[in-house]
């Protein structure tokens, strides 16, 4: 984003809806957005499907997993096809489709780039654990006795 671009979120919201609702190019949406190059289209509306958490954008992903869906089916024909030659040609797209459906899905996100979320329980409230706390003295004490499934760490 460029900062003299005060008009960005506009058309970057723009260029998603084009490419939802009306299914255009990239070079369409360039076009009707004022973008320089349907490259640039394709790098937004990329990063606003990553950004954006909407109804919108999991259809979107759900017409271009239909689309990767019948192209590949049609691929898989002539793959298939033993008097075909251009069997090869088709195993190609193939594997080409299975990458951008990985891509479009998140399914090729490296290890570093995935989210992970960790919760650390440094203490839990009194009465938490129902079942814990009705517990007769006797039981209770050997609950206690039983050596811990995983060991303290001091930070």
């Amino acid at each position: 984003m460029r900062d003299e671009d005060v008009n960005y979120a506009l058309r970057a919201h723009m260029a998603l809806e084009l490419r939802i609702k009306e299914r255009l190019s990239y070079g369409e949406i360039a076009q009707r957005c004022g973008y320089a190059h349907e490259n640039v289209v394709k790098q937004i509306i990329k990063k606003e499907i990553e950004r954006t958490i909407v109804h919108d954008v999991e259809e979107l992903r759900a017409q271009e997993g239909l689309t990767y869906d019948i192209l590949q089916a049609e691929c898989m024909k002539m793959f298939f096809d033993s008097s075909n030659k251009g069997q090869l040609w088709a195993l190609d797209r193939i594997l080409i489709i299975m990458q951008q459906r990985a891509k479009l899905y998140g399914l090729d996100a490296k290890e570093d780039q995935q989210q992970i979320q960790t919760v650390l329980v440094r203490q839990i409230p009194a009465g938490y654990f129902g079942a814990i706390d009705s517990m007769p003295q006797g039981q209770l004490a050997e609950a206690k006795q039983m050596p811990p499934i995983m060991e303290e760490r001091e930070d």
